[in-house]
């Protein structure tokens, strides 16, 4: 006869036995359910996936993945090994791969070069975990293609390191400032500032308050509104000397086109501006310049008219070619100080020991002195005389040497004329003198009918000279006169 705590016992194990099995069979769904799940995410997975077996390195599974990144198919890759198929490009880094993974157990985004069928190399980020199917431990080994990726990211670099190379070999200055205007990053910065002075500050720390307050204007502007700008400023830097600057403000704006601060560029043109003032002043001379050229042209052609009317009122029918010839080199005279002007690099003065050597030349031509054994010495100090200067000056040279010329040797008799030049304690002495015949002894000079020497008269007059004339034997006739003219 059964007691009823035996019956009980029985009943109490028949219970647990159940319940065991309703885990056992809830635990094998679950993990057949597991599996299912692994399964799906193993075939669907967009990364290469192989499954291989730790003992001897035999491929169990791969997914579509791997199949398409290597170019093999299933039955050419099941049973095999990774080096079987050849699919790591070099062996010492897929040795290094293993050593690793049996240190640390695992493999996380390690990177290897692997070789697909076609014998194309890739670069490959590889991640491994163990797994236990069964009783044999297994690897399931996830590959990412990660070639294009770093081939964006190496081109990246070197574009970056391009545009650096740039930036810090260019001379301009280059810069970002938030919506706070406070400068977040520069390239270059106005000497003597440095990098370091700039980064966190704004115009107001860097510049006087006035240039401040402008550029702060104008980047404001460019927040408010989204317009680029570009202006030319006179700048100080670091409180340095001012500089001249073309600047350039445009937005800054973020992936959503809202503007975030202002981009800068600026350029000095410091010495541009200075050429540019040069040129402007210099353009300003020879505007002056042209304007007293068409004024000096009037006067001189007054002065041919009022020469010519002169020579008119003293010419005799008989000697009307010597006048024409007299007159003509009268205005030979003029013409050449014009000769020296626009081939010299000063348009306002002439080296006028240059014009008496050319004049001489001419003189000697034109009045056949050597054939007449007349010879004409020049001896002048390199003096520059200015236009209102010269042009009297060469005029009465050239009526002292003219009349010299024809009345110094009468009879065919030869002899010496001289022209001395000299500049002392800011004047100038001129000197023609001849060892000819000398003037008659009644003759005075100031009150004589002769047009050359009333021309020389009012020459003198003219230059603001002192005029002495001595005579016997010879003539020597001396202008002093200051030797700046005031221009007109």
């Amino acid at each position: 006869m059964k007691s009823p705590k035996t019956d009980d016992v029985r009943e109490s194990a028949a219970q647990d036995h159940e319940t065991e099995v309703a885990k056992y069979r809830e635990t094998v769904r679950a993990l057949q359910a597991s599996e299912e799940r692994f399964a799906a995410a193993f075939r669907a997975s967009p990364d290469p996936q192989v499954i291989s077996r730790v003992a001897d390195g035999a491929i169990l599974e791969v997914n579509e993945a791997f199949l398409d990144l290597f170019g093999f198919t299933l039955t050419e890759v099941l049973g095999q090994t990774s080096t079987g198929l050849g699919m790591f490009a070099r062996p010492e880094e897929r040795a290094q791969a293993i050593e690793v993974l049996r240190r640390d157990g695992t493999l996380r985004n390690y990177e290897i070069g692997i070789r697909l069928r076609s014998g194309e190399e890739r670069l490959a980020s590889l991640s491994v975990e163990t797994l236990h199917i069964g009783e044999a431990p297994s690897l399931l080994t996830v590959i990412r293609d990660v070639t294009e990726r770093k081939r964006a990211e190496e081109a990246l670099r070197e574009s970056e390191e391009r545009l650096r190379l740039i930036l810090e070999n260019s001379p301009d200055i280059i810069f970002a400032q938030d919506r706070e205007l406070r400068y977040t990053w520069i390239f270059n910065p106005a000497s003597p500032l440095q990098v370091e002075d700039v980064v966190g500050k704004t115009d107001l720390d860097l510049l006087p308050p006035a240039e401040a307050e402008r550029l702060t204007a104008l980047k404001r502007r460019v927040l408010e509104t989204g317009e680029l700008i570009r202006e030319e400023l006179s700048l100080t830097p670091g409180r340095a000397d001012t500089r001249w600057y073309e600047v350039i403000y445009k937005p800054q704006v973020d992936d959503d086109g809202r503007i975030t601060g202002v981009l800068s560029y600026s350029r000095n043109i410091t010495e541009r501006k200075a050429a540019e003032a040069v040129m402007k002043a210099s353009l300003d001379q020879k505007t002056m310049l042209l304007k007293e050229i068409h004024h000096r042209i009037k006067n001189n052609l007054q002065i041919v008219s009022a020469l010519l009317g002169l020579q008119a009122k003293n010419v005799r029918p008989e000697n009307v070619q010597q006048a024409l010839a007299d007159s003509q080199s009268r205005i030979k005279s003029i013409a050449l100080v014009h000769e020296k002007l626009y081939r010299s690099d000063d348009l306002r003065h002439i080296d006028f020991h240059d014009y008496l050597q050319t004049l001489a030349g001419s003189f000697v031509r034109s009045h056949q002195l050597e054939q007449r054994g007349i010879t004409l010495v020049i001896e002048a100090d390199p003096v520059g005389l200015n236009v209102d200067t010269a042009l009297p000056c060469s005029l009465a040279v050239n009526e002292l040497l003219t009349n010299a010329a024809k009345h110094a040797f009468p009879g065919g008799h030869g002899g010496e004329i001289r022209v001395l030049v000299k500049q002392e304690d800011g004047q100038i002495r001129l000197t023609v003198a001849d060892n000819g015949v000398g003037f008659p002894a009644d003759l005075d000079v100031r009150q004589s009918g002769s047009l050359g020497l009333q021309l020389v008269n009012s020459l003198a007059g003219q230059l603001g000279a002192d005029l002495t004339v001595q005579s016997g034997p010879g003539t020597r006739v001396e202008l002093v006169f200051p030797l700046t003219v005031k221009d007109p």
